[in-house]
């Protein structure tokens, strides 16, 4: 029988947040060009440096098997969204 990984006998402790924080990474590509189309280029800055932050900070957690590090970064990417939106729509040209 195959050893289990430490990401699987963790996995749980990931969720519900990981599946918004997925979307994010996957879904950051279109929405930051309709951020730059829109002239929205101080919230352009802010997901993607916060997508490459929670990013490589789940990655760390996970190789380091440090889950708390890897579960901070994915309120990270989850607050960045928010805070992307939140900036994108509240800020003047």
């Amino acid at each position: 029988m195959a050893k289990q990984s430490w990401f699987s006998k963790n996995a749980v402790l990931f969720f519900p947040e990981i599946i918004p924080a997925a979307g994010i990474v996957l879904m950051s590509p279109i929405w930051e060009i309709q951020l730059v189309h829109r002239g929205r280029i101080a919230a352009a800055l802010i997901l993607p440096l916060g997508v490459m932050i929670g990013s490589y900070l789940f990655i760390f957690g996970c190789r380091e098997k440090l889950k708390w590090i890897a579960y901070v970064a994915i309120l990270v990417m989850v607050a960045t969204a928010l805070a992307t939106h939140t900036f994108a729509e509240n800020v003047v040209r």
